[in-house]
């Protein structure tokens, strides 16, 4: 708008596009720092539980809902329980609260110390609809029946070789960088062993779209390559918006070196700066982070900048 009263030098517009394009990918990079760190210190927090003899569950494999009642809650966690402390919260009590979270915790432990087949639970209502409003204790000395037996659950989680462990790599970048184009490209590398074999038959794992311009006058052409299936993930018709619409995976077997055998997970995103408005680099950046929120880890991210930025 301003550009168009005059009130921006044509010269200066390139630039500010870049800064506006440099501040939103800061402010993802930002978003992501923070929920990395929220994840290692959540990772910390069961790792903890578990040395100290407790079982972890999530609310949302209960089928915990909202509107869910007391009893609802006691029915569903308690059913299959027997001898058991059931300690709930979620990730923002435990931040917001910790001090009477550690202290339930630490009564709960000494309360074991005299009662050694006390069988403790922490069930973690993060992931699911239901609202909890403070962190509560849930025990199966109310209960009448005790004929319930409860299934014991392993105190330590298993120990997964190297070999089993998915590297997880998330792509980042703005809108039209290439990232669906450098899958691509790995695909190729990790299929041939040499590149002419690769140009006689190239794989061309996702749909990709480009601009070229020819002759004098600058032609624009849009090129693209569509391989044997077309994914509907890929959306070519609007240039200036994201093509790829949703996160997707993309899972490869290692054969070389130490890795050999190892799963690699390339995770292809839609792109920031989307020409809909701000609003739509929003709604993907939440569908990122909620995406990612169902990997048990991230091995990295990778940033995929263009030559001129």
């Amino acid at each position: 708008m301003h550009a168009r009263r005059g009130e921006i030098d044509q010269n200066d517009i390139p630039d500010l596009l870049m800064d506006d394009q440099d501040r939103k990918l800061t402010k993802m990079i930002n978003y992501f720092i923070e929920d990395l760190n929220s994840w290692n210190q959540k990772e910390q927090l069961i790792k903890d539980l578990f040395e100290k003899g407790f079982n972890y569950q999530n609310a949302f494999d209960r089928n915990i809902q909202n509107g869910d009642d007391q009893l609802t809650l006691e029915r569903k966690l308690l059913s299959d329980a027997n001898h058991t402390r059931i300690i709930c919260s979620n990730d923002y009590l435990f931040k917001n609260k910790q001090s009477q979270w550690y202290k339930l915790r630490d009564q709960l432990l000494e309360e074991r110390k005299e009662n050694s087949p006390l069988q403790l639970t922490y069930v973690d209502f993060s992931y699911c609809s239901y609202r909890l409003n403070d962190i509560i204790v849930l025990s199966t000395t109310a209960k009448q029946n005790n004929a319930i037996t409860s299934q014991t659950m392993p105190i330590l989680p298993p120990i997964q070789s190297k070999s089993d462990e998915i590297i997880n790599i998330l792509l980042l970048g703005e809108s039209g960088v290439g990232k669906s184009t450098f899958i691509n490209a790995l695909v190729n590398y990790l299929k041939f062993k040499t590149l002419k074999e690769a140009e006689n038959n190239p794989i061309v794992l996702i749909p990709v779209s480009f601009m070229i311009m020819t002759g004098d006058n600058f032609e624009e052409h849009l090129v693209k390559f569509e391989g044997s299936n077309f994914f509907s993930n890929e959306d070519h018709n609007h240039l200036g918006q994201s093509v790829t619409q949703h996160c997707k995976s993309y899972v490869f077997t290692l054969t070389d070196g130490e890795s050999r055998g190892r799963k690699l997970r390339i995770i292809d995103t839609p792109g920031i700066g989307d020409t809909r408005d701000s609003s739509q680099d929003d709604a993907n950046l939440q569908h990122i982070l909620s995406y990612i929120n169902n990997l048990t880890h991230l091995n990295a991210v990778c940033i995929l900048l263009k030559p001129n930025n």
